[in-house]
């Protein structure tokens, strides 16, 4: 029973690494929107059987993240343009929201970790490396609801923000105008006021929807 057991165990933590390989895959832009994901391909490359690739395949498509396709297979999804403009909607009205609660109940260890991910964003900016630059960001902003400590909000948001920044064609605001928002967020949250993290974080997304409209 014990041997059957850990067995299990360690499936599950391969399906599970199998998913955060891929998740990470898509956030970084290896893996495109549209591209198809080939069983075999992926089972050799990541050295597993079809068995946790396709339980990871599942997860990724309840996130939104991929489309299983009867008789085709699995693609990574490929926004529409009404699609981005949905996801940035629903990001503007839950991330002040977030941050609003990580001014509130933000932990010492919790802030130190987002003052990392901040100083980890502003050396993207300096090195100018659009792929650092996206997967910074999204840090930076999973930092922030996980200090609100919702975790529901974080599981809605992380998948959002993986879709938004896999689907865009560079980078949707300049990198210093970012970088000032993101420093003024942080500053609102450490400084405990909720008031100010919430109107920052709104400036914020309200920037990035309009950068979204003026693309399409």
């Amino acid at each position: 029973m014990k041997n059957r057991d850990m067995s299990a165990l360690q499936y599950e933590d391969l399906h599970q690494q199998v998913y955060r390989i891929l998740k990470q895959m898509i956030l970084t832009g290896e893996l495109a929107p549209g591209t198809k994901l080939r069983q075999e391909k992926f089972a050799e490359k990541l050295g597993v059987s079809r068995t946790p690739l396709m339980k990871a395949f599942s997860k990724l498509e309840k996130e939104m993240l991929l489309d299983m396709i009867p008789r085709r297979g699995a693609y990574v999804h490929k926004c529409s343009k009404q699609e981005l403009l949905d996801y940035i909607d629903i990001r503007m009205r839950l991330e002040p929201l977030g941050a609003r609660n990580a001014a509130v109940n933000h932990s010492p260890e919790g802030l130190e970790a987002f003052r990392l991910s901040l100083n980890k964003y502003e050396e993207a900016v300096s090195k100018g490396d659009q792929s650092l630059i996206k997967e910074a960001d999204y840090w930076f902003h999973m930092n922030i609801v996980d200090l609100s400590s919702n975790k529901v909000l974080s599981q809605i948001i992380s998948s959002f923000n993986i879709v938004l920044i896999s689907n865009q064609r560079g980078l949707l605001k300049d990198p210093m105008i970012s970088l000032n928002e993101h420093r003024s967020i942080f500053r609102a949250i450490e400084l405990r006021d909720a008031d100010a993290a919430e109107a920052a974080m709104t400036l914020h997304m309200t920037g990035l929807k309009t950068r979204i409209e003026s693309m399409i």
